[in-house]
């Protein structure tokens, strides 16, 4: 799950990364409730916060990440994800979407540490990976080949029509994706064709479930997608637009699901 990256990169900044860090650019920013990383562009993973994947004993503070490299991350409340520059994804960190990788193990209770979160995890049946986002119950990578594959709890459809058994599988009829965004319970993708579909906990128009199933979202040709809380958004073309579905109680003051048109304040490219 990503929030607004620019305030994350600020807070990085203020902590401040090591002096040697100064000299690189930041690349990719992937944050959660209480932590956040950064990747610089010589593949550095730096991390402050709490989280299962990070080292306890730091107690928050700004660390680089060791044995592990990236192009791109992603945080969620229980685990971190990264795109190596081989294209590989790696994952440490606990929940759904850890335990089912190859040598992970189930935590006896909630309340005891794992010992082996910390350990990071090559996931399998993902190669070529050109990113990866992460919810607290699921996670799926974009390929350069437009391919969407999904691991961690099914519950809800959260990894398609297709994925009962979690373990990494390709969600099958999104077409060729080029971009990807995921919340709690719910994905989205932008497709080759400029449409956005979403599975999981989504809608149709009487606003029932339709778990697992692609739902595509109405609207005009779109240039980026971005998901919220229950909520799926296309931004279009003209970058001055979006249109939603699902919860959007907080965009009109119609009834149901949408979906319905926004007015941005300004015109946006992502």
């Amino acid at each position: 799950m990503r929030h607004p990256k620019a305030l994350w990169l600020s807070l990085l900044l203020i902590v401040g990364l090591p002096t040697a860090a100064q000299a690189a650019k930041v690349v990719d920013v992937g944050v959660a409730r209480e932590a956040g990383c950064a990747v610089r562009d010589d593949g550095a993973v730096f991390c402050f916060g709490f989280n299962p994947a990070l080292d306890p004993d730091v107690d928050g503070k700004l660390r680089r990440v060791p044995s592990v490299s990236a192009r791109k991350v992603a945080v969620s409340g229980n685990h971190v994800c990264v795109v190596d520059a081989k294209g590989s994804v790696r994952c440490a960190g606990g929940g759904a979407a850890i335990e089912v990788l190859p040598g992970a193990s189930v935590p006896e209770a909630d309340d005891i540490p794992d010992p082996d979160a910390t350990k990071w995890r090559t996931v399998p049946n993902v190669t070529n990976a050109v990113d990866v986002q992460t919810g607290p119950h699921h996670t799926c990578a974009l390929t350069q080949n437009g391919d969407v594959v999904c691991w961690g709890s099914s519950y809800y459809g959260r990894l398609g029509p297709a994925n009962k058994d979690q373990r990494p599988a390709k969600v099958p009829g999104l077409g060729k994706a080029v971009e990807l965004s995921i919340t709690d319970d719910l994905t989205c993708v932008l497709s080759s064709d400029k449409k956005v579909r979403c599975f999981g906990q989504t809608w149709k128009d009487s606003g029932e479930e339709r778990a697992g199933e692609i739902v595509p979202l109405e609207s005009p040709p779109a240039k980026a997608v971005g998901s919220g809380f229950g909520l799926g958004c296309a931004l279009l073309e003209d970058g001055v637009r979006a249109v939603c579905a699902g919860n959007v109680s907080g965009l009109t003051d119609k009834d149901g699901p949408g979906p319905v048109t926004v007015k941005l304040p300004e015109k946006a490219t992502r």
